[in-house]
């Protein structure tokens, strides 16, 4: 056994506290290892591959994340331009919807204007080729002799169940009245008041032909009548005394002015012939004339006429 080593330091008393001082030759001096490099085991190269696994995930969930994000974003906008889309649609189908509300507004008015002109033309028609009675005064054949009443159908169809009546209705027939109405030179044997009621009273023609028509006498012509003889004051001979002396007047006819106000017989010059009648529909129609005999006023008539010395109206011969 090996026995310390006696050192030249000096002896340190147990009154004093000496510094403490290493001892060099108690060092130990440092041991040599060795370090085997036996390589990278199982698990070392398991935890790389999964660290690199997990970095790839991380790569594949970031891209995943980076598409899905572009892919909402361009869904967004995708979703943003068929908004608009739809929207202008909306307006396109609201501007759509309006306009063909305004066409069939038009069509409407096209239709119901159709049918008004249809309707129109249906009553044109009717109008063109119904029947249509008329009366009036014919021409006199005598200056002072009378109007004979004319009634025709100037349509184009036939008139069916014809009445004519008068408003206001005709005055009793009086020939001896008449006579001394109407003009010297005429002789009246019947009053034109029988004879029109005779034609027209009380009766219904069944069927009455276009262009047809009938005349009777009606109106005759009054006159203002004077005495042939008539004594009154002279305008240029007085009696002694200075009065006017009697004058006769002497005509050579009666026969005054044309008197219009109504007729000899007393037939009213606003009279109206009221004719009744229907188509070969059914159809009811009444035309209303008012006669006016002042149509007549001022005709003239050849010389022979003229002066011839009487006529006469209502013979039996």
């Amino acid at each position: 056994m090996q026995k310390p080593t006696t050192n030249d330091l000096p002896v340190i008393s147990h009154d004093e506290v000496a510094p403490e001082v290493a001892d060099v030759s108690q060092v130990v001096e440092p041991v040599p290892v060795v370090v085997q490099d036996e390589g990278l085991e199982l698990s070392d190269w398991l935890n790389i591959a999964m660290l690199f696994a997990t970095i790839v995930s991380l790569g594949i969930a970031a891209y995943a994340t980076w598409q899905n994000a572009k892919t909402a974003r361009e869904a967004s906008e995708n979703a943003q331009d068929a908004a608009d889309q739809m929207e202008e649609i909306a307006h396109a189908s609201q501007s759509t919807m309006w306009t063909a509300r305004d066409q069939l507004d038009r069509l409407e008015i096209m239709t119901a204007t159709e049918t008004q002109i249809l309707g129109g033309l249906d009553d044109v028609m009717l109008a063109l080729f119904r029947p249509r009675m008329n009366a009036y005064l014919g021409s006199p054949i005598h200056e002072k002799g009378y109007l004979p009443l004319v009634v025709e159908n100037v349509g184009k169809s036939p008139a069916r169940n014809v009445t004519v009546r008068f408003n206001p209705p005709l005055p009793e027939p009086d020939v001896d009245r008449l006579n001394a109405n109407t003009s010297e030179l005429v002789d009246y044997r019947k009053s034109p008041v029988e004879l029109t009621l005779a034609k027209y009273e009380g009766k219904t023609f069944k069927t009455w032909a276009p262009n047809q028509s009938t005349s009777v006498p009606f109106w005759a012509t009054k006159v203002e009548r004077f005495p042939l003889r008539e004594v009154g004051e002279s305008k240029r001979f007085v009696n002694a005394d200075g009065t006017p002396a009697d004058a006769v007047l002497v005509r050579k006819q009666s026969d005054g002015a044309m008197l219009l106000d109504e007729s000899g017989d007393g037939i009213p010059a606003d009279v109206e012939v009221i004719i009744n009648y229907s188509d070969d529909n059914g159809e009811q129609y009444e035309d209303s004339v008012s006669l006016n005999p002042d149509l007549w006023v001022s005709t003239t008539f050849s010389s022979k006429e003229r002066h011839s010395s009487s006529v006469t109206y209502g013979a039996d011969d």
